[in-house]
């Protein structure tokens, strides 16, 4: 029996992905005059906090990559910087570290610059699967409060509401530019993302009961809850509206990107000696007999 191998030279281009910008905040607290939402035109720049990105790119093909990410951010928000009568006499803050992996496919239009002599620039647009890591805390006269264990809506007590989880499975999708610069590639990027959480501001329902709260949360939840300055006569009432649990909470980056090329050749597989089509060079088999 004669046994062909050979070796087919794969060549790729791998890149490193770094970054960094501003994380940009849209939840129940802050936001515009009118009635709260979760898009763009619900933003404070006050909030406005840093982002940085890092990251590993392959290419699939001259369109196609696959894009790995790790994310770190600050957000924040704040219902002194809303008009709104009713969020500004709830009088909440909270900021929040973010900590999110993801992995993406992208897909490029026009040239997308991999010859170092192609100076033309491309845009790109992408989406994936991400899961991230948050926990909310807020200033109360100076103090640092971590939200989450108070259970400030009457978590610790409800039995319709469950305490949150500090992590969440999210959708990232956007879009960028980039350009050959040197050896690399520079770039602009909006990076951005479906949730499924509610409870980045630790604000999303009704107010709880202040007798209960007490109860199970203690003076500090009771305190937290208790910091209203509304004239609105029941605003505060227990089952009164606090959030609204129907807009999930979103973030989003503006980033500035620099990537750069390894360029790479790995001999794999099997095949006949012909010479293939992408990228992939067969070389000539040897025959064994056993």
């Amino acid at each position: 029996m004669c046994v062909f191998f050979y070796t087919q030279r794969v060549d790729a281009q791998f890149e490193i992905v770094t970054a960094i910008g501003t994380s940009h905040f849209l939840g129940d607290l802050g936001g515009k005059p009118l009635k709260g939402t979760n898009d763009i035109s619900d933003l404070n720049f006050q909030t406005t906090r840093y982002a940085l990105l890092g990251g590993f790119r392959v290419f699939l093909g001259d369109k196609v990559a696959f894009r790995t990410n790790i994310a770190y951010a600050r957000v924040t928000g704040d219902d002194r910087f809303t008009h709104n009568k009713e969020r500004r006499g709830r009088n909440a803050n909270f900021f929040s570290p973010i900590l999110e992996g993801s992995a993406l496919f992208e897909f490029h239009i026009g040239h997308n610059g991999r010859s170092r002599y192609d100076k033309s620039g491309s845009f790109y647009f992408y989406s994936g699967i991400g899961y991230f890591y948050y926990e909310p805390k807020g200033r109360l006269n100076g103090e640092v409060l971590s939200l989450r264990p108070l259970g400030t809506e009457g978590q610790n007590y409800r039995t319709d509401l469950k305490p949150y989880r500090n992590t969440s499975v999210n959708i990232p999708f956007g879009f960028g530019y980039r350009f050959r610069v040197g050896d690399g590639y520079l770039g602009l990027e909006i990076n951005s993302r479906a949730n499924f959480t509610d409870y980045i501001d630790d604000v999303s329902t009704v107010f709880p009961d202040r007798s209960k709260l007490f109860a199970t949360s203690g003076a500090k939840a009771l305190e937290w809850v208790s910091n209203t300055n509304s004239d609105i006569p029941g605003f505060d009432d227990p089952g009164a509206i606090r959030g609204d649990p129907k807009d999930m909470d979103g973030f989003f980056f503006i980033l500035i990107k620099f990537d750069y090329p390894l360029h790479s050749a790995m001999d794999l597989g099997f095949g006949s000696g012909k010479r293939g089509r992408g990228g992939f060079r067969f070389k000539k088999g040897h025959c064994w007999e056993f």
